[in-house]
């Protein structure tokens, strides 16, 4: 489930090359940066979980809204700076860092 239309990326170039590296991870897949989520969703069509990070706010309650709506148990969506991520015991197979600044 996309959120957005791809942002530069009219041939889902993009998502296509993630796949190539995603797709096999039956694990925990960390999405830091994940704004509203558009890459978070396409990564837990594969993953057993998949959680998405970010400081803005807004974008976030987009991408929670949306989780709400599809009701969701492979994802989660939580404020955390990159830097310092609040999971302590939690363990990630894979991490993602695309178009963050």
């Amino acid at each position: 489930m996309a959120l957005s239309e791809p942002r530069r990326d009219p041939e889902n170039a993009e998502h296509r090359f993630l796949q190539s590296y995603f797709s096999q991870s039956e694990g925990r897949v960390l999405d830091i940066g994940c704004g509203d989520g558009r890459l978070t969703w396409s990564l837990a069509g594969n993953a057993r979980h998949v959680v998405g990070t970010d400081l803005k706010m807004q974008e976030l309650r987009m991408a929670q809204k949306a989780l709400m709506e599809a009701d969701s148990k492979k994802l989660c969506f939580a404020a955390a700076q990159g830097e310092s991520l609040p999971f302590t015991k939690e363990t990630f197979s894979q991490a993602i860092f695309s178009w963050s600044f």
